[in-house]
């Protein structure tokens, strides 16, 4: 093909920038061209080399070899097959062995089967049965103001002591249970205490 505008062309390509690479990119090339050059070399190096052709007894042995053995496949997925069912029933088994571990955040004991007296002292109880209806009826007599809040709160703690013997007469010994007894008789006691020191 003819170029018809020579002059216009040598403008242009005077115009354009020059570029300067920079070395590495020097280096990059040369290092490739030689890798070429001494990959050329080696191919010719192999095109030049003898070739060696083995005896038939050779090429026969190798063919014995690589002669497809006949596999048996009803033989190795049966063994598979029982391989995998002896491994699945040691594993249940073993975790059919192994009891779960419960563990528990408060301490509990065992509930007690024989029954637990709850009952105070014949002396006691009568002692403060004695001393309540003493106050009573002082109270009847002279109108004491203290005296109507001294018997509500006897008549109270005599229904929650009454309530707490039931739940462990019914129930058997509980620890919880028990020590509320135990407060409701203090309080019980004080209360009596007050109206015998009224009296």
């Amino acid at each position: 093909m003819r170029e018809n505008n020579h002059s216009t062309l040598r403008q242009a390509i005077q115009s354009l920038p020059e570029y300067q690479a920079q070395p590495r990119l020097w280096d990059a090339i040369a290092s490739e061209l030689a890798f070429r050059e001494k990959e050329a070399a080696l191919q010719r190096a192999l095109r030049r080399l003898p070739e060696y052709e083995p005896p038939p007894s050779v090429w026969d042995a190798v063919s014995r070899e690589l002669k497809p053995r006949r596999i048996r496949p009803l033989y190795y997925w049966s063994a598979a097959a029982a391989l995998a069912l002896a491994l699945f029933a040691g594993t249940r088994a073993y975790q059919l062995g192994q009891q779960p571990q419960v563990r528990y955040l408060a301490r509990t004991e065992p509930a007690v089967t024989t029954p637990f007296s709850t009952e105070l002292p014949e002396q006691d109880e009568s002692a403060m049965l004695e001393v309540g209806s003493a106050f009573a009826s002082y109270h009847r007599q002279y109108h004491d103001p203290q005296g109507e809040e001294l018997i509500g709160s006897l008549k109270e703690l005599d229904a929650a002591s009454q309530e707490l013997r039931k739940v462990l007469q019914t129930y058997g010994f509980d620890e919880q249970i028990a020590q509320e007894l135990t407060r409701v008789e203090l309080q019980r006691n004080q209360v009596v205490r007050k109206m015998a020191a009224v009296l």
